[in-house]
Order: C-alpha cells, then sequence, then structure tokens
C-alpha cells in the first residue's frame, strides 16, 4: 500500500491552510490546527473530498513546517492547470 504524508502526522494537531478563490479574489487562512479550521470551515475532510473542499493536501507554514492544505473547488481548479 502507498503511504501518504498524512500517515506520518498528528492530523488533529497539524497546522492546517485553508486557499479559497472568490469572486473578489484569494482567500488564505491559517489555523493552529483541524480543530479551529472546522470552526470555521466544518466540511474539511483530510481523507475526503467534500461539497465545497478537497481532501487535504501537503502544504507548508510561512516557518516551513509541513501543515495540511485545503482548497475549494475554484481554487483547485485555477492551481492544477
Amino acid at each position: 500500500m502507498i503511504k501518504s504524508f498524512r500517515d506520518e502526522l498528528d492530523i488533529e494537531n497539524t497546522p492546517v491552510q485553508v486557499v479559497r478563490k472568490l469572486d473578489t479574489g484569494w482567500d488564505v487562512q491559517w489555523f493552529e490546527n483541524l480543530a479551529a479550521a472546522k470552526e470555521v470551515f466544518p466540511t474539511l475532510d483530510p481523507y475526503h473530498n467534500t461539497e465545497f473542499f478537497t481532501w487535504s493536501m501537503k502544504g507548508m507554514t510561512p516557518d516551513m513546517r509541513v501543515a495540511l492544505r485545503f482548497e475549494n473547488w475554484d481554487a483547485e481548479r485555477t492551481l492544477s492547470i
């Protein structure tokens, strides 16, 4: 079985980055952990795509720590081209 970067993390305590493409521009928000991010975006799921967000990808914090990165579908379409 192929290992995911998530297998080596403490998912609940990893920093989270949420990237959204909105009609008014880009929005990037940082959270201390998954619970804090879910208070604002309750549908985030590290292991499954949801109606509004991708599953988590590997991101990096500004100080170069591994983070969970979620993108809304408009952001994903734009950044994946």
